[in-house]
């Protein structure tokens, strides 16, 4: 996780396959997209749970779930 500008910038992978990308969020909440890798790019972000972003595919409704990750 890294912040500059008043956004952060932070990577995450999928739990359920071998999937990730870098985020920028802004430190108010808003703003969340993804600036690395196009995994998702038919997805939408539906929200978090428990420290997990979870997105949804716009052609067949399956979730991908995303956790950062520490190094």
């Amino acid at each position: 996780m890294d912040i500059q500008h008043e956004w952060v910038y932070f990577t995450a992978s999928a739990e359920n396959m071998e999937m990730g990308g870098t985020f920028a969020i802004r430190l108010d909440g808003s703003g969340l997209h993804q600036i690395g890798n196009n995994e998702f790019l038919l997805s939408d972000y539906i929200g978090s749970i428990k420290q997990h972003l979870v997105f949804q595919n716009r052609n067949d409704g399956s979730f991908t779930i995303m956790k950062e990750q520490t190094h």
